[in-house]
């Protein structure tokens, strides 16, 4: 109802007395009802505007309540989502500090539910890594003090043999730093020889499996070589091969002392050669002795006669040093490697000593050749030198074997060339030839005894006996030789010195002595009668030893000479029983066992004359035991 221009809400409410209980309004009575009439009715009207404010206030009100209630709800979901991701990015920033490597962080424990189970479980797993990790460390600190530090070249590669790492001694060795090393092949380090050897090898190598270990030469920088025993191990991802670790130990002092033991064993084997060929020359040097002891005997006898003719003479006395010349070589070999008496000594004339070679080897660098279809000639070049202080037959003995190779080497004929050269103290002796000539390993090993090229028609002693003869005379000796382009020898030797070349004074002549000679060998004894009585002496002779004892008893003697093996009595027996008779007289024993004895292996006996004795070499035995 509007009122005044306000608006009112009007409810009209009836009171009926008979039910007290009842409140009803106007309108809830029946029509023509009596009842109405009894009745009370209230009117009740309110304000609708007023009603409407008060709404319009209870409605900001309830808004005002609901945002309050909403921000606190936001709060209250804003505090509970704090609580729910705080862990987890507690979780998130442990996790990408352990990643950065900070393996001491921890996760602080705020909460025993899942979240605090999970910070226990991070913190847990982080010091798990931690110790694994220092573990780690130390156990690539080890290897790599290992790595850096070993003797031994450590490196590794990949597939193909290209360095991806190597260690300070592989550094040191090759001489290049590690980064210049790593992308090198192992092949380029390899001394040339082996590099195709490794390469079969690896061609052979299957992934997998165990690899062989091998030796080869490296070569550093410098040039320096070594030689390494390799041992290696496959490098795995999984179980696929990605590269090699190896390890390289120098053995090359090793190599050499067993190339030195193998040195070692080849000597000793060719020195029980050698003491067999002394054992074997020794067993004939006795008997072929004394039948030099004959011819050379019976030569001078020969060559001391006047009736005879100077043609015959010169004969004889080539018979003569052919004689001495075979004794001198018997004797060298009996002393092979033994030193020899640097007092006994000759002065020689080289130049002469090649002429009289040639003349003598006619028969081996010509006679021979041309029967078989080849023609070789000498030609010389000897200049007038100085004398050089040695025995004479040495030389000989030296010149023949460099001959007698020259002509080997000569299969389809051509030159050999002798020549001697004065330098001042020294003095040149070369032989060369036109022949086939010596490969390197013929040339390392020539002077070896008992090497040869020849086969079985060498016996491999010629050099090395001149090798001997040549350093015991404090001379030098170099070889040029190439295959095909002929072979040159050069032999240096010092002349004698001022001092020993004055003239020495002729000694007086031995005076005629009483001579007692012993000896099995009726040849020996009977040209050693006619020696020594065309001397000058009185000679005595008695066919063995218990005879020249009674022979001995039974006169006076200046000089006893007797031969060392003999039946019955030998002759340091011989000497025993003459000393129990004379303390003073002289004993020669005579023996062709040459420089093997000597006079301190028998009582009583004064000297030791080796067979076959000349008339000079008996003349200065005399002058020695008596004195003179």
């Amino acid at each position: 109802v509007d009122v005044g221009g306000e608006t009112f809400f009007s409810v009209a409410h009836v009171f009926d007395p008979s039910f007290p209980d009842r409140e009803q309004s106007v309108s809830d009575a029946p029509p023509g009802s009596g009842a109405r009439a009894s009745r009370t009715m209230y009117v009740i009207q309110l304000s609708l505007d007023e009603a409407l404010e008060f709404v319009g206030v209870l409605e900001r009100a309830l808004v005002g309540i609901g945002l309050a209630v909403l921000m606190v709800a936001i709060i209250i979901s804003i505090i509970g989502s704090r609580r729910l991701t705080q862990p987890v990015e507690d979780l998130q920033e442990g996790t990408q500090r352990l990643a950065a490597g900070e393996l001491e962080h921890r996760i602080p424990v705020k909460r025993r539910d899942e979240f605090g189970g999970l910070a226990e479980y991070f913190n847990e797993m982080a010091a798990a890594l931690a110790l694994s990790t220092q573990a780690l460390e130390a156990s690539e600190r080890a290897y790599r003090d290992l790595f850096d530090n070993a003797n031994d070249l450590v490196f590794t590669t990949d597939l193909n043999l290209v360095l991806t790492s190597a260690n300070r001694a592989a550094q040191q060795f090759f001489g290049f730093d590690s980064r210049e090393l790593v992308g090198t092949s192992l092949y380029t380090l390899l001394a040339s020889e082996d590099t195709e050897r490794l390469r079969v090898q690896e061609e052979l190598a299957v992934p997998g499996d165990s690899r062989p270990s091998f030796e080869a030469a490296f070569v550093g920088r410098s040039g320096n070589t070594s030689t390494f025993e390799v041992v290696s191990r496959w490098l795995t991802e999984g179980d696929d091969p990605v590269g090699i670790h190896a390890i390289a130990r120098d053995v090359t002092d090793r190599r050499e002392r067993e190339l030195a033991t193998v040195r070692f064993r080849e000597q000793l084997h060719q020195a029980e050669k050698l003491r067999a060929l002394g054992e074997m020359a020794a067993g004939v040097a006795h008997n072929f002795n004394n039948l030099l002891t004959v011819i050379l005997m019976n030569a001078e006898l020969l060559a001391l006669r006047e009736d005879v003719s100077t043609s015959v003479r010169e004969e004889a006395e080539r018979i003569v040093d052919s004689a001495r010349s075979c004794s001198a070589i018997v004797r060298r070999i009996q002393t092979f490697g033994r030193p020899t008496d640097p007092d006994r000594t000759d002065q020689v004339d080289l130049s002469k000593v090649v002429r009289e070679v040639i003349d003598m080897m006619i028969p081996k660098w010509k006679t021979e050749p041309e029967r078989a279809g080849r023609s070789i000639h000498i030609d010389t070049d000897l200049a007038d030198i100085p004398p050089i202080e040695t025995p004479g037959s040495a030389w000989q003995e030296v010149l023949s074997n460099l001959i007698f190779n020259a002509v080997d080497a000569l299969q389809e004929g051509g030159t050999i060339r002798a020549a001697t050269r004065d330098e001042g103290n020294d003095v040149l002796m070369t032989v060369s030839d036109t022949g086939s000539g010596m490969d390197d390993e013929t040339k390392r090993r020539m002077f070896e005894p008992f090497f040869t090229s020849k086969g079985l028609h060498g016996t491999g002693l010629g050099l090395s006996v001149c090798w001997g003869i040549i350093k015991r005379h404090n001379g030098e000796i170099a070889v040029s030789s190439e295959e095909e382009q002929g072979t040159a020898i050069t032999i240096r030797l010092p002349v004698v010195s001022e001092q020993r070349t004055r003239s020495v004074k002729k000694p007086e002549p031995l005076p005629g002595l009483r001579l007692l000679c012993i000896d099995d060998e009726e040849m020996v004894r009977d040209g050693l009668q006619q020696l020594l009585t065309d001397m000058g002496h009185q000679v005595t002779v008695a066919n063995d030893g218990k005879s020249g004892l009674e022979v001995f008893d039974s006169g006076e003697f200046d000089v006893v000479i007797t031969d060392l093996g003999m039946p019955k009595l030998t002759g340091g027996q011989v000497a025993i029983g003459i000393r129990r008779h004379s303390s003073t007289t002289p004993i020669i024993l005579l023996t062709g066992w040459g420089q093997q004895v000597d006079e301190s292996q028998f009582e009583g006996v004064n000297l030791v004359l080796s067979k076959p004795p000349s008339d000079q070499s008996l003349e200065d035995a005399l002058r020695k035991v008596l004195g003179m």
